[in-house]
């Protein structure tokens, strides 16, 4: 967190790269130190020079406020990071910027904070602007030399997107709460506790084989699950559960993201504006 402020200092660049495969050579100078000078290497001396310095200068301005803090218990220090940058078909998410802000004075809500980012270049100018403000618990946050970096997986967001982007920006409201859940595996039972501001759930039971994704009314409280027919695998066996939920704009409900005219599930992000995900582990 630290650190974070100081990439408001980064010049920005993004490049596409086409590789063209290169017949393997010989390793005739045992490159690889195994003692084998006879096995067949990547050609790395023929390899394209290529440069990749950032040249684009963060000069977009943005004071943004973000939403108050969602409830992480006993949780101290907790901060969130601010990520901008464009939308583009096909390609998905590009950051073009990045900050960080926390609650300085605890009022339970995150301080104001400029938010720097590069414009659109190199072919992102057809995309559209989007922010990102995200949250977690800061004790899910952990890294190692040996472990590398624990990253949490339960969060909470919050979204902005625009044609053009604004000199002040609140992304108003609260942050949602992460859902709190509980599966009954012997009973096949799913159930939440509510989450202020949700309107739709998202549940996903991942397991080894496949995933099922199940959505209801963020009004409802679980739901059951059949037992799958025989000879049809059981993905809820062993499964981690992820459950979403969702604050849709323009008063959007299932049956809205679920009709055949409208707007289609895997296009939630385009109608919400905020999302928190919990993580319960495999049952």
């Amino acid at each position: 967190r630290t650190l974070l402020p100081f990439f408001e200092n980064f010049d920005h660049g993004q490049r596409a790269i086409n590789i063209e495969e290169l017949p393997r050579v010989v390793d005739a100078n045992d490159i690889d130190g195994d003692g084998d000078s006879s096995e067949l290497v990547p050609d790395y001396a023929n390899f394209d020079s290529l440069t990749h310095r950032p040249d684009q200068v963060q000069r977009l301005r943005t004071a943004l406020d973000s939403p108050g803090l969602p409830d992480f218990g006993n949780a101290q220090d907790t901060f969130v990071i601010i990520v901008g940058g464009v939308i583009n078909p096909g390609i998905g998410f590009v950051p073009l910027g990045l900050n960080a802000t926390d609650d300085g004075d605890a009022d339970g809500k995150p301080d104001s904070v400029i938010l720097r980012m590069a414009p659109p270049h190199s072919g992102l100018s057809q995309g559209e602007y989007a922010i990102i403000a995200v949250t977690f618990d800061p004790d899910e946050l952990g890294a190692d030399l040996q472990a590398g970096i624990d990253l949490p997986v339960n969060y909470s967001t919050a979204t902005w997107r625009g044609r053009s982007i604004p000199t002040d920006l609140d992304l108003g409201g609260d942050f949602l709460d992460l859902p709190q859940s509980t599966w009954d595996g012997e009973n096949r039972s799913f159930s939440t506790e509510a989450v202020e501001g949700a309107d739709l759930f998202r549940v996903t039971f991942t397991g080894a084989e496949g995933s099922w994704e199940v959505w209801f009314d963020a009004s409802e409280d679980g739901f059951d699950v059949p037992t799958p027919p025989e000879g049809f695998t059981d993905w809820s066996a062993g499964a981690t559960i992820r459950v979403d939920a969702f604050h849709t704009t323009g008063d959007i409900g299932l049956d809205d993201v679920a009709a055949a005219n409208g707007t289609s599930l895997d296009d939630i992000s385009a109608v919400s504006d905020r999302f928190s995900r919990s993580v319960l582990a495999p049952q």
